[in-house]
């Protein structure tokens, strides 16, 4: 996109006042009453001009703005943030003075046009006004004192918004937005208000100020949460650096700035990560910055009340502790309900949002026979009209499937039903909840589709490079997926869903690339409660554990695992102890499972699935994927405890064998191993990035 420029006709002296408006897909009304509450004030075409900065918006707005084109300059250019956007202003304007507004907000202009009074006949330098969000014509009375800037920041607690107020142009001399960091403002203000002699603050309510939920401000995600938190530290940082050069009068002023955007910083990561662990890992930060413990100030009530508490170990916890008291009383509650049952994911899932304050339901087969806890019994009936038994079971429970807000389904295939009968099911979901999410959590049209036909993964279920697998599994879910009712089904719900969350990274590449702005990422929960957090381990051999299913061990590469491990173990007998557990009820593989050192996980995958996870949970070492891919996904670039081997024999050999060498890697990779799922998958925490999947979901 190149830069666009459109001028309004005619030659005009120096204007008053430049008002920079910067606009990025909002809706036209509101710019149109952006503009219109800036052409109601009580200045001449020659004293104004208006300054339309669009930042890369889907479509130029500039056609339904013909009738007022020629009242404004209009400048479209590629997006570069808020930041940008303002600086491209500041070029262009002429006036003297300057006024930021977002084009979804607007002038109250009786008492507007009370604050230009203030550069017509005081020669303020700045002058500061309220916002009002809600509409009013109430003129009201401004306040006349006058102070410098930095008296104005020594003796109150600044609020930042580059639109709260106007501004002499002079006064910025280099003073720029950073470029690509949220919270801009905090730091331009004050460095601002350093310059300024003359500042006024009116107190009326002259701006209305909207709150979109759409808005970067308003944005809940982890992503965009740590983001504001991480550009707010540099933030602070960047003051702190700039008042170590100030005169003593100015450095004091901005101090007091830093102290409070401090205390604020130090709240909002209470409050948006609720995580004890993170704010301890900021508290360092900011003690190696001397900016903690907060200064002993009075600056305000409650900056003196937090400080007290924050500035100790004891009151710290009492603030968090009170804090997520009082946020699990005034959330508000979701009633979420969800069908289907894959590797114990909605049990846990269920854990998880019970303890943030939700009301979960689970509605299940249990997994087959894992039997997994459920609290409705959707378990097919064996022997005659099977599936019709199940259909009129599911007809009489109907009502308990109603009055969700969220309800999430594991699969596009939630019940163990033909795809046909389960679309009417679907559509009646659809109809009486809010919100539908389906699951990427495993076998689908989409998972088998693209590993057999674009192959962007090196290897999987179906492909090896870009030769297929020919395996019996392989072809069976070719056959039963693609051109079926079951692809129709999914392709169905992937198309009317409101949201799909993969909880693998291969999952997530299969359905990125056809719905990318519904796809989200979320690892599996872990429930770790009542596990051990240091790795226990006596000597001994390997014991190396591998769970085998006949009918699928082709497919998933266990055959060619317990080949590779058996041949270990005929090399160093005494070295390695081989556990194998085939056909054995769950309780006595997971009773198996518990006493090894390591176990054997899918061949052809990237990441370990639940029952690893599971494992790693326990201190057992995964044999399996470990792919850079999964761990660029999470994040992660320190602990790395899965043994990753490709798909092949000798890879599976070499890694059993230098592990069984070396016993000595053990407990280092064991300890890794849980203190990767505490970090990752623990349950609560997977829990809170679903709660805020959901509600972002909720406020479309």
């Amino acid at each position: 996109m190149q830069t666009q420029h459109h001028l309004p006709q005619g030659d005009k002296t120096l204007p008053l006042i430049s008002f920079i408006i910067t606009y990025y897909n909002e809706p036209i009304d509101m710019i149109k009453k952006c503009i219109d509450s800036i052409l109601k004030l009580t200045l001449s075409a020659e004293e104004r001009e208006i300054i339309v900065i669009d930042d890369g918006s889907d479509n130029s707005p500039l056609n339904l703005l013909a009738e007022i084109a020629n009242q404004m300059i209009y400048i479209r250019q590629p997006n570069q943030g808020l930041s940008q956007a303002r600086n491209t202003g500041i070029a262009m304007a002429k006036g003297q003075y300057i006024q930021f507004i977002d084009a979804d907000d607007f002038l109250i202009s009786g008492n507007y046009d009370k604050c230009l009074d203030f550069i017509r006949f005081k020669d303020a330098d700045i002058v500061l006004f309220d916002f009002a969000t809600k509409d009013t014509s109430n003129i009201q009375l401004a306040n006349n004192e006058v102070v410098s800037g930095t008296e104005y920041m020594h003796n109150n607690n600044l609020r930042a918004s580059a639109c709260g107020y106007i501004f002499r142009k002079n006064i910025l001399v280099n003073l720029r937005f950073t470029k690509g960091i949220l919270h801009e403002d905090e730091e331009f203000t004050p460095q601002l208000f350093i310059c300024a002699d003359k500042v006024y603050n009116t107190k009326v309510q002259a701006y209305f100020y909207r709150k979109r939920k759409e808005s970067i401000t308003h944005k809940k995600d982890k992503r965009w949460i740590l983001m504001r938190l991480q550009d707010t530290e540099q933030i602070i940082k960047s003051l702190q650096d700039k008042a170590d050069l100030m005169p003593a009068k100015d450095r004091m002023a901005m101090l007091r700035r830093v102290a409070q955007l401090t205390m604020d910083y130090i709240y909002n990561v209470i409050v948006l990560t609720r995580d004890e662990q993170y704010l301890n890992h900021v508290i360092l930060r900011l003690e190696k910055r001397g900016l903690f413990p907060l200064p002993k100030k009075n600056y305000t009530r409650k900056y003196r009340l937090f400080s007290a508490l924050i500035n100790s170990g004891f009151g710290r916890k009492i603030l968090i502790r009170t804090y997520l008291i009082v946020i699990r009383n005034t959330i508000t509650q979701m009633k979420i309900l969800l069908i289907g049952e894959y590797s114990n994911v909605h049990n846990s899932l269920k854990a998880g949002l019970e303890r943030l304050g939700h009301k979960v339901v689970v509605a299940s087969n249990g997994d087959y026979w894992k039997a997994y806890p459920r609290d409705i019994n959707l378990v097919r009936p064996s022997g005659r009209f099977a599936g019709l038994r199940l259909l009129l079971h599911l007809l009489a429970n109907l009502h308990k499937l109603r009055g969700y807000d969220i309800v999430q389904i594991i699969n596009p295939v939630f019940i163990d039903l033909k795809a046909k009968r389960i679309q009417p099911i679907y559509n009646y979901l659809r109809r009486h909840n809010k919100k539908i999410i389906m699951g990427a959590f495993g076998m689908d049209y989409y998972w088998v589709y693209v590993n057999s036909t674009t192959m962007p993964l090196r290897y999987s279920d179906f492909n090896i490079g870009k030769t297929l697998r020919t395996n019996k599994d392989a072809i069976i879910e070719q056959h039963d997926w693609i051109n079926t009712d079951k692809e129709k089904l999914n392709k169905t719900i992937a198309n009317d869903c409101d949201g799909i969350v993969a909880g693998l990274y291969e999952y997530k590449v299969c359905y990125q690339q056809f719905f990318p702005k519904k796809t989200v990422f979320i690892p599996f929960p872990i429930i770790t409660e009542g596990k051990n957090a240091k790795a226990e381990r006596l000597d001994g051999p390997l014991k190396l554990f591998i769970g085998i299913s006949k009918n699928r061990s082709e497919y998933k590469g266990t055959d060619i695992m317990l080949r590779a491990a058996k041949a270990v173990k005929a090399d160093y007998p005494e070295l390695l102890e081989l556990r194998i557990a085939e056909g054995i009820p769950f309780n006595e593989y997971v009773k198996l499972m518990e006493g090894s050192d390591a176990i054997l996980d899918q061949l052809y995958s990237y990441t370990p699935s639940m029952n690893p996870l599971e494992a790693m949970s326990r201190g057992i070492i995964c044999i399996g994927g470990g792919e850079p891919e999964n761990y660029e996904i999470l994040n992660e670039t320190l602990l790395h405890p899965i043994i990753n081997v490709q798909p092949n024999y000798e890879s599976c050999y070499e890694q059993i064998k230098l592990l069984t060498l070396h016993p000595e890697r053990i407990p280092q990779l064991q300890q890794e191993s849980i203190d990767y799922i505490r970090k990752h998958h623990d349950y609560i925490k997977i829990a809170k990035q679903y709660e805020s999947f959901y509600r972002s979901i909720l406020e479309k």
